[in-house]
């Protein structure tokens, strides 16, 4: 993995035993971060209130609308939404394009008026203001690996 608690993990665990090579590794992963971001901007939201059946379809239609926007626009960027990580069985955490996050608000926001339930899904911008944990990052992601397979380690 490339998140910070993963090489942190991987150290404490005694799978990189020298402590310079733990900073090197953070060092380069921020930095690999930072530029993939700039490559592909994006952002994270964490969903607050949804099941997991819900998440999938808001998910699924956001990326079908943004499938259909791009080819009227004829645009050939990764215009998706993906999820990201689940934080807790109700909080689910969308990673990728702005406008197509954005479509997941609004779908929430349909979902429940078709279902004519109160429900309510609260959407919150993560500050990282990075498409983390999506292919967005793939491009840093490489840089970490090759920085990982660099330094002094007790695993192959």
């Amino acid at each position: 993995g490339h998140s910070v608690s993963e090489i942190i993990a991987l150290a404490a665990a005694g799978g990189l035993p020298n402590l310079e090579d733990v900073f090197r590794i953070l060092t380069i992963r921020g930095l690999a971060m930072e530029e993939a971001h700039k490559e592909n901007p994006g952002i994270m939201t964490a969903f607050i209130g949804s099941a997991h059946d819900e998440f999938e379809w808001v998910l699924k239609f956001a990326n079908q609308r943004m499938e259909h926007i791009n080819q009227r626009m004829q645009r050939i960027k990764d215009s998706k939404a993906y999820e990201g990580m689940i934080n807790f069985a109700k909080q689910r955490v969308a990673t990728g394009d702005r406008e197509a996050i954005e479509w997941m608000e609004r779908a929430f926001e349909l979902l429940y008026r078709l279902k004519r339930i109160g429900g309510q899904v609260t959407a919150h911008l993560v500050k990282d203001d990075s498409a983390a944990h999506s292919p967005f990052m793939e491009s840093g992601v490489q840089r970490v690996y090759e920085e990982i397979m660099r330094a002094e380690r007790i695993f192959y």
